[in-house]
């Protein structure tokens, strides 16, 4: 069931990684006129600090954080056992 909760935020950052190669990618192909360069690289900064956030959120501490706080799994005879606080 993991999966399946986590999809959102795979697709999510996906887009974002997509977006942001594709807005490094037309810097090579279309011409920015004179007037909107500076928004143009605003947009291009704002895309890469979200990229830079999915790569650290898969990659980095936050990843880990929430691995270390899923509760221990396992039978009565398995010492790893944890009951239920119900």
């Amino acid at each position: 069931m993991a999966a399946v909760t986590e999809l959102p935020r795979h697709v999510v950052g996906a887009a974002v990684m997509v977006l942001c190669g594709t807005m490094i990618a037309a810097l090579f192909f279309v011409e920015i006129p004179e007037g909107n360069r500076d928004i143009a690289m605003v947009l291009l900064g704002i895309g890469m600090g979200w990229g830079g956030s999915v790569v650290q959120f898969h990659f980095g501490s936050s990843e880990g954080s929430k691995r270390k706080d899923r509760r221990p799994q396992g039978t009565p005879a398995d010492p790893v056992h944890v009951e239920d606080d119900q």
